[in-house]
């Protein structure tokens, strides 16, 4: 399975699981959305989810703007917004969505541990796409805190070392990569 297939079916699992359970996450402490904003940014949520299902991609970030405009302290709709963006392949809008939507959730809007976990790991690849290393290195350090056997973290983790001179850790990185059973991580 792709990479973009992964985070789609992430983001639709988790932001689905976010409705169902907790009414998109928009119930936030000290949130400054109103009860009918936030509802208005959870309908514009499930749109843009509708949206990604037709691989409508660029009518469901601007379905997820909407949800910002409503309720702009939304990790979930931040979340959501930067695995469009992913698939887009809009890698500074992933990075910046998904650093936003991980601030927001330390403040107070609810973000499943999950979601959190994705926004880390693909935050992490997209920085690699545009030669963030060092920032890559960081997000999947952080994913593999949250999930120490991502064996897709430490194989991205393990290039970015690889790009920035540090062949050690990267070969550490990928040892440890094919001992969870990870296809690749030799390359």
């Amino acid at each position: 399975m792709s990479a973009s297939s992964r985070i789609s079916l992430a983001a639709v699992a988790v932001t689905a699981s976010a409705i169902v359970l907790c009414g998109c996450g928009h119930g936030a402490r000290g949130a400054n959305a109103s009860p009918a904003a936030r509802a208005q940014a959870t309908r514009d949520i499930a749109d843009g989810l509708a949206k990604q299902q037709r691989h409508d991609y660029k009518g469901a970030v601007t379905a997820f703007d909407s949800a910002l405009t409503s309720d702009p302290n939304s990790a979930v709709a931040l979340y959501d917004r930067g695995a469009m963006e992913y698939r887009l392949a809009n890698y500074k809008a992933v990075v910046s969505d998904f650093k936003q939507a991980i601030a927001k959730a330390d403040a107070g809007s609810p973000l499943a541990k999950d979601t959190r976990f994705y926004a880390l790991l693909y935050g992490g690849i997209a920085r690699e796409y545009l030669g963030d290393y060092a920032g890559t290195i960081r997000d999947e350090s952080a994913a593999l805190s949250m999930r120490p056997a991502s064996a897709t973290a430490l194989i991205n983790r393990g290039y970015a070392q690889a790009q920035i001179g540090h062949y050690h850790d990267a070969v550490i990185d990928d040892v440890n990569a094919i001992a969870k059973g990870a296809r690749g991580a030799r390359q």
